[in-house]
């Protein structure tokens, strides 16, 4: 499995978040940072939505 790099967050109301930064996705918002690990261990990116923002990508104008 590639590396994959995730965004965390620990939120206002006190849970924490995490986002994979290859796919965007919202992989888990829970109670106690220790458990995002397990969360992120197990995520895979859905093809779909990476298709998608591949697309996205290369119909943006360059500049």
């Amino acid at each position: 499995m590639p590396f994959q790099e995730f965004a965390r967050s620990h939120n206002e109301d006190g849970t924490h978040e995490t986002t994979c930064m290859e796919c965007l996705a919202t992989i888990a918002t829970v109670g106690s940072e220790t458990e995002l690990y397990q969360h992120e261990s197990v995520h895979v990116c859905d093809p779909v939505n990476l298709n998608r923002m591949n697309r996205d990508r290369t119909s943006l104008p360059h500049l």
